[in-house]
């Protein structure tokens, strides 16, 4: 997609209540929503701000004249339980809608869209080195989210530079 003249001057991910949630550290508990790679607490927001975070960033890089409001609504987050990053590591699950409301009227101007950021996951010896270099999952799901917000809208920046 082009950028079609926008300014994306605010970004909003909701990440809904709905979605379950677990502690379980199995190899894939049964979810919408698997966090489990900082202290515990309100999963919902930390997942926002893994994905809120990178694309705030981005916001200078639209020159646009008409400025939207970029929404996500998440539908699918998996990141790696401990027992499978110790061992084979699988992949990141990363499914949402976006839509880009018009940011004086509030009318939609794009979306929704549904996008799957699916990549692999890092496990045994790899996420150990890699976390060792600072690619925790927290860093690669948000260079993720970075480098789709580049290539979505063709943002003149540079990718982050991870494998995925």
């Amino acid at each position: 997609m082009r950028e079609r003249g926008w300014r994306i001057t605010h970004v909003r991910v909701n990440v809904p209540r709905s979605l379950s949630t677990s502690e379980a550290n199995t190899m894939k508990p049964n979810v919408e929503l698997l966090w489990q790679d900082e202290p515990y607490g309100d999963r919902y927001a930390q997942v926002r701000d893994i994905l809120e975070r990178p694309m705030r960033g981005l916001l200078p890089a639209f020159e646009g004249s008409r400025d939207v409001v970029l929404q996500l609504n998440v539908s699918l987050f998996h990141a790696q339980t401990p027992l499978v990053r110790s061992t084979f590591g699988g992949e990141h699950e990363i499914e949402f809608t976006f839509s880009l409301y018009d940011a004086t009227t509030g009318a939609l101007v794009y979306g929704p869209a549904s996008r799957d950021l699916t990549f692999a996951a890092y496990g045994g010896r790899r996420a150990v080195e890699a976390e060792a270099m600072g690619l925790t999952q927290r860093a690669r799901i948000e260079a993720r989210m970075h480098d789709w917000m580049i290539s979505e809208f063709r943002l003149p920046v540079a990718p982050s530079g991870v494998t995925f």
